[in-house]
């Protein structure tokens, strides 16, 4: 992540406050992205400037469409040049200056929480699961909490359904990733229901979802039949919700076709 000195990024500058080299506090460049060659190389801390300003100035349906989109739309998250999100070290770092931004706002304020869902979502990328569970839990347990405040307007109705169906998707994912089978069956339940009770499509909630049951993790493989189950419930539950022709019943479909192929169930995933 830090830039070195070599040919190749010697003359790189910061893209925010033109700089080269390090900062006024001895911070290199960094860059963990799609961008190559002298492009989007910058200071954290101009980084984390660059994305106060822009998360300070977002409304309330600004955020119903960040925690929708998993935060992937704000420079807390993503490369404001390539667009692509920020990876690894980088991406948690960001992410923990942004909770540290909005420590001294209010509990139920839509930023705060957006910031907890985005490391949420941050932890789980790079596998700090432990991480993932509790600020989920930290997050619901301050939605509900306060769930008189966040009805009392329309759009933080919305604001709370998405943040609820994000938290439970990523528990589910995250318990079944660790082991925890029961404990993320029982998290499944609840995101199932609440799917079925707001009538909402989560199209990126299934994506955290799925992108998590599918990452790299020890004794995966041996969960094989697990995920299939996993998957054949998402399908039922996105049929139910929004019908067969909906984003998510297909995504889960091709899931579940996919989860067959690899238990090498070839005739039944024909019918997918």
């Amino acid at each position: 992540m830090t830039m070195t000195n070599s040919a190749s990024t010697t003359t790189a500058s910061c893209w925010i406050c033109l700089d080269e080299g390090a900062d006024d506090h001895g911070e290199s460049l960094v860059r963990n992205c799609a961008c190559r060659g002298d492009a989007g190389w910058a200071h954290v801390a101009c980084l984390s400037a660059y994305a106060k300003v822009q998360s300070d100035g977002m409304s309330t349906d600004d955020w119903n469409d960040c925690v929708d989109d998993s935060g992937k739309d704000t420079a807390w998250s993503q490369c404001q040049n390539c667009k692509q999100e920020h990876l690894g070290d980088l991406r948690m770092t960001l992410a923990n200056n942004w909770l540290d931004a909005v420590s001294k706002l209010d509990n139920n304020c839509p930023q705060r929480i957006a910031a907890m869902l985005n490391l949420a979502h941050s932890s789980t990328k790079i596998g700090a699961y432990d991480v993932t569970i509790q600020t989920c839990e930290d997050v619901r347990r301050i939605m509900t909490s306060n769930m008189r405040d966040f009805t009392t307007s329309n759009s933080l109705s919305v604001f709370f359904c998405q943040v609820e169906k994000s938290c439970l998707a990523m528990l589910t994912a995250v318990c079944m990733q660790c082991g925890n089978e029961e404990k993320g069956a029982e998290y499944a339940e609840k995101w199932k229901a609440w799917g079925r009770r707001t009538k909402l499509e989560d199209e990126d909630a299934m994506e955290d979802l799925i992108c998590v049951l599918k990452g790299p993790a020890p004794g995966q493989d041996s969960r094989g039949k697990t995920q299939l189950d996993i998957f054949a419930d998402m399908y039922k539950s996105a049929v139910e919700v929004g019908g067969k022709d909906s984003p998510n019943a297909i995504k889960a479909a091709a899931c579940v076709a996919q989860a067959m192929l690899e238990a090498k169930k070839y005739k039944e995933s024909y019918s997918w």
